[in-house]
């Protein structure tokens, strides 16, 4: 893409224009505007230069994951906290707009990059790598950083969080996937101590409740050979109450797989 800017720069604009052309010993972020201004155009500060500073819908994006984070965070850590005053729920959203300020001029800049991507012809591979950044894409959901909340295995990150992300790099990206990854493998390991525990405590029930059937049937037994009807009538009575729960369980044991 960056090849292709140059080109058309070289064949629509006049030499005169591209003062300095073709120098690349300069850093074009110390430039000193002046009577013969250096234009920050790819054919000026060339190839290299473009691709090490990674271009300005990096930088849009870059600035639009900080600004959906720190969102979420004021989301959870201020205006959910600050429901039981007024004052402080006015300040809370008063900063929760400063960023949405800030996240729609970083969506704007986005956008108009990829609007101008796509007038200067880039290649397929470029477009599907910057890929139109929708309204669901910015949304922020404090799943993110809640670990606690269930239901969430479904949950996906938007495109935008994930396309630099490179795992043998070590930078702030592969760290994020990291904490992402482990996030998720928290959430398995957790379903899965509470499958066997609900496992454990379903067989616990069933035995207690056969517990109490066996005890009573002895209390029938005794007071059979002491010619109590009573108490043989009571104790039988119970004896059925606890075969009957405990026959639930090992119903609802077998129906739902916790066997």
């Amino acid at each position: 893409m960056i090849d292709d800017s140059s080109r058309k720069v070289n064949q629509y604009l006049a030499e005169d224009i591209l003062v300095g052309q073709g120098n690349t010993d300069f850093d074009w972020h110390n430039i000193e505007l002046g009577d013969e201004a250096i234009l920050p155009l790819p054919s000026n500060i060339s190839t290299d230069q473009c691709r090490d500073h990674g271009g300005q819908a990096n930088d849009a994006l870059h600035n639009i994951r900080i600004d959906l984070g720190h969102r979420s965070f004021l989301y959870r850590m201020t205006v959910r906290q600050a429901k039981h005053s007024q004052h402080k729920k006015s300040r809370a959203w008063d900063t929760v707009h400063q960023v949405n300020t800030a996240l729609n001029v970083h969506t704007v800049i986005y956008r108009r990059c990829r609007k101008a991507m796509i007038a200067l012809s880039a290649s397929s591979v470029l477009q599907q790598r910057y890929q139109e950044l929708k309204e669901e894409h910015l949304q922020s959901k404090t799943i993110e950083i809640d670990p606690s909340v269930t239901g969430t295995r479904g949950e996906n990150l938007p495109w935008c969080w994930t396309m630099n992300a490179n795992l043998q790099a070590g930078n702030w990206m592969s760290e994020f996937l990291w904490v992402k990854f482990h996030r998720a493998k928290a959430n398995v390991d957790r379903c899965t101590e509470e499958v066997a525990l609900l496992k454990m405590e379903m067989r616990w029930t069933a035995n207690f409740f056969q517990h109490h059937s066996d005890k009573w049937r002895r209390f029938a037994a005794e007071a059979e050979a002491k010619r109590d009807v009573g108490r043989v009538c009571f104790a039988k009575k119970q004896t059925k109450t606890w075969e009957t729960l405990h026959e639930q369980v090992i119903t609802l044991i077998h129906r739902f797989r916790l066997a």
